[in-house]
């Protein structure tokens, strides 16, 4: 990243994993390196790399979901003594642009500090380093730039160039405390830059991800803290790599035929020649191999293939016993005293995540998956032909819990009563964006996952941070009855997880894991205002759930930390009949 500052060119490099590139840093993220604080520029410039092909990774049915080619992984360069894949690493520009010295207050662009050791330094204090900007504007489009203090502080647009100030007066926590003050005499606080319609002027359509672009808009500017989470929330999808899509004879088949479907007029030549080198590589009949390579190719040319549809056949899969090149499961035996809700128990030995960014949102995280106009790209290209993703080796646990037991459960009249007010809001912004069917089924299974994956952190060694959840939950235009869930963890590391979690799935090992959650799940230290709540979370999409009971890190929820309710396992105070598994808890009736 080159950035111009007094006839001198300085960079500023710094180290982010891979995966994070793809979930929670990528594109038009603003990350805090050693030396300064940085916005990652557009994927476009991804594909400068050497070795182009070395980062492909391919997933047909999520390529065909997303109307993608392919996936592309993040550049990077190897350990010095190998070989470097690329030229440079992923590039980023500097952002926010302002920064201020602790000791003489001084606020002005970055421009106006010295360059020293590769650091901004403020000249007059002994080169003492220089800090971003703490506060941006964003706009609800995308939209981001630095905090116009200039404009701020003299309550309007100036020609005023007399240099800035800012001083924290330490008198109270809040940001009133904060003083913006101009060596012309004018002075403003900051208590009220949070406040809505603060800015007359609109959002000019800075772009800064992407350069110095811009382009129209005219929204109303919002102010935001440059750390806070509402700057940047990474619009991501996943898919597990189920049979036969992930085996080494499909991902041949699509890349040769890719690579030389141009030089071959005639389609049915090039087929035939595929079948005679796939038969040859892999020791089967060519009928074996016409059957293999039409499958694959009829696949990756569906257009009709929906989200439903995709999440549908993992659950088939990871109901049945597998033994394949990325996805072996094996079924276990259901813990005795909770066979009667659960169905089945997979252990997932080997697995493949594919997770793929399509773009990003700004302060409020609504959105539509399949709509690119709802949320903000992740380059200026209209046509784009793919995306950046990663694929993650891991293992999990999939219970499976019975059908007719969660029917029965969900179709009371109080169950239907008491999830109503969020059932009716399924389609709303932020809900709609959770990509799952809102329902009770939705819920119960959802705060089962939560806490039982709270308590797996306490007996397999992985941090909360380290395992994730995926929801099987009936869809209403759904083909099939879905009540199951995955628990699982998942490394970019080539060699994958460390097998503590299967483990855990084994059926004596399962069975102090579940006793545990179950008694977890009967008190909370909040109680009894956390189990007599009708009302909590982001937008109130919460009821009985919080931090000390329910909630886990942003990080290893499929759902944000919504649609939880852990009376719908143990009933509340004064209704216990409405838990799913009230028998468990009837020492603890009043």
């Amino acid at each position: 990243m080159d950035i111009k500052n007094k006839n001198r060119k300085p960079k500023i490099k710094g180290q982010l994993r891979r995966n994070q590139l793809i979930t929670t840093m990528g594109a038009g993220s603003i990350v805090d390196l050693k030396n300064g604080s940085v916005i990652i520029a557009g994927i476009e410039t991804w594909e400068n790399s050497n070795d182009i092909e070395d980062l492909k990774v391919n997933n047909i049915r999520l390529q065909n979901l997303l109307g993608k080619d392919y996936f592309l992984m993040p550049p990077f360069k190897k350990d010095k003594t190998e070989k470097s894949f690329s030229s440079y690493d992923v590039q980023a520009y500097r952002f926010p642009k302002w920064y201020y010295c602790e000791i003489c207050k001084k606020l002005a662009p970055y421009t106006e500090f010295l360059l020293f050791n590769g650091k901004l330094v403020c000249e007059k204090c002994n080169n003492r380093e220089v800090i971003p900007s703490r506060f941006v504007v964003a706009c609800p489009k995308g939209h981001i730039s630095d905090f116009p203090y200039r404009e701020w502080v003299h309550k309007g647009p100036t020609d005023c160039k007399k240099m800035l100030e800012i001083i924290d007066t330490g008198e109270t926590g809040e940001l009133k405390s904060i003083k913006i003050r101009c060596q012309c005499g004018a002075y403003r606080d900051m208590g009220q830059t949070f406040s809505r319609n603060t800015f007359v002027e609109k959002c000019n359509g800075d772009m800064p991800w992407l350069g110095d672009k811009h382009e129209m808009c005219g929204e109303q500017l919002v102010t935001l803290q440059r750390s806070s989470s509402s700057v940047y929330f990474p619009i991501t999808v996943s898919s597990i790599l189920i049979p036969p899509w992930g085996k080494k004879i499909s991902v041949e088949i699509v890349k040769y035929y890719e690579d030389n479907e141009e030089d071959y007029e005639n389609k049915k030549e090039l087929i035939e020649r595929m079948i005679k080198r796939i038969s040859r590589k892999y020791s089967i009949s060519e009928i074996e191999a016409k059957n293999q390579i039409e499958a694959v190719l009829a696949e990756k040319a569906r257009e009709d293939l929906t989200y439903n549809e995709l999440i549908e056949d993992e659950y088939r899969a990871l109901r049945i016993e597998t033994n394949d090149e990325t996805f072996i499961t094996k079924e276990e035996k259901v813990p005795e005293f909770i066979n009667k809700y659960i169905k089945k128990i997979m252990l997932v030995k080997k697995m493949i995540e594919t997770i793929v960014e399509v773009g990003f949102k700004r302060i409020n995280p609504e959105y539509d998956l399949l709509d690119g106009s709802t949320y903000t790209r992740l380059t200026d290209r209209m046509n784009q032909r793919w995306l950046p993703g990663i694929n993650q080796k891991g293992e999990g646990i999939f219970i499976e819990f019975d059908e007719e037991k969660i029917k029965e459960w969900e179709n009371r009249p109080e169950i239907i009563k008491r999830y109503k007010s969020i059932v009716l809001r399924k389609d709303e912004g932020y809900l709609k964006a959770l990509k799952k069917a809102i329902t009770p089924r939705t819920i119960l299974l959802h705060t089962l996952s939560h806490a039982i994956i709270r308590q797996l952190t306490f007996e397999c060694g992985y941090s909360s941070t380290s395992l994730k959840e995926r929801i099987y939950t009936t869809f209403e235009e759904g083909v099939i009855d879905m009540a199951g869930i995955l628990i699982y963890t998942t490394s970019s590391d080539s060699d994958g997880s460390l097998g503590g979690l299967v483990k855990q799935g084994r059926t004596k090992n399962l069975n102090i894991v579940l006793e545990k959650t179950l008694e977890s799940m009967a008190w909370c230290s909040t109680d009894p205002l956390c189990i007599e709540k009708e009302q909590s979370g982001y937008k109130n999409l919460n009821l009985a759930a919080c931090h000390a009971c329910t909630l886990l890190p942003e990080t290893s929820c499929e759902l944000r930390n919504v649609l939880l309710d852990r009376a719908a396992i143990r009933g509340t105070l004064d209704t216990p009949k409405i838990g799913f598994l009230r028998e468990f808890y009837r020492n603890e009736e009043r």
